[in-house]
């Protein structure tokens, strides 16, 4: 196509969800933008993925299967894609979520390439029970945010997926593979480090799936190394409050314990809601 249309690529890491996949794969190719890229990698995927994969790639010229043999992660799954993607603009998807349809047609008209990368609302909805009715959407863009390395640094307010140029993405060397969870987190904040601001569109145009009966590929028993290492690692970045914002939000998560004199001294105005949280874990009325 043109450079009217340019080429957007789609990453998606998988294991053993065959099914989910499909759903996922689906709703890109009901994209009202048409000229798009499907990267695939199963993470040493075990079920049937193979067998649908081949059956997609046979069928759609515009779809890519690539593979681990053994589990590697899903960063080393989103890599493998990213180091392959051709497209000028790239995004992710999740493999038990949806794109609307108009999901990859908005994210264009609204990217401003001054931002490092451009990030939307989302509906968190159970799949399994509920799909969501498309047409009762409100893709109205009634607010645009900024989204500064500063603001980030507090907490994950771009979400789970960023809309970027490629090139980008590739220059900070895509997901580090070394991060046991919090992967999402730390890329965007290397990506706004390298490039900027961020802006972020209140257009709910991704679905992501909330059905509790499974466990999805970014929760795993290694949250606090995570969110421990991504700490140590932004540590330079940082000024007192994140610091303490730091220190509170690995209490919560439970791999350290605190005083309640602690806990009063890491009082922080700017994330009330986290130090909140806090106290009702300490007294045992959250988790």
């Amino acid at each position: 196509m043109s450079n009217h249309f340019p080429l957007v690529s789609v990453y998606i890491p998988t294991h053993n969800r065959s099914a989910l996949l499909s759903r996922a794969i689906d709703s890109v190719l009901a994209q009202t933008y048409k000229n798009i890229e499907v990267l695939v990698c199963s993470d040493g995927s075990s079920d049937d993925t193979d067998e649908v994969m081949q059956a997609y790639c046979q069928e759609y010229p515009n779809i890519t299967f690539l593979k681990n043999d053994t589990p590697q992660g899903a960063c080393v799954a989103r890599n493998k894609c990213i180091n392959l993607a051709a497209g000028k603009y790239i995004t992710g998807l999740d493999d038990d979520d949806i794109f609307h349809p108009r999901r990859i047609e908005l994210l264009l008209a609204n990217f401003d390439e001054k931002f490092a990368c451009l990030c939307s609302q989302q509906y968190e909805v159970d799949l399994s029970t509920a799909m969501p009715n498309y047409l009762s959407a409100d893709l109205t863009n009634d607010k645009e945010e900024y989204i500064s390395l500063e603001s980030l640094l507090y907490e994950n307010n771009i979400g789970n997926q960023v809309f970027t140029l490629t090139e980008r993405l590739k220059a900070i060397n895509g997901f580090d593979e070394g991060m046991p969870a919090w992967q999402d987190y730390d890329t965007w904040v290397r990506l706004l480090e390298k490039f900027g601001d961020a802006k972020k569109i209140h257009i709910k145009c991704y679905y992501a799936d909330i059905d509790r009966k499974r466990i999805r590929i970014s929760i795993s028993s290694n949250r606090f190394k995570g969110c421990q290492r991504f700490y140590n690692k932004h540590h330079s970045l940082m000024n007192l409050g994140q610091i303490k914002n730091g220190q509170v939000r690995m209490f919560i998560i439970g791999g350290t314990s605190m005083s309640g004199f602690k806990l009063f001294t890491l009082f922080n105005t700017k994330m009330f809601k986290f130090w909140i949280k806090a106290w009702l874990v300490k007294f045992g009325l959250a988790q």
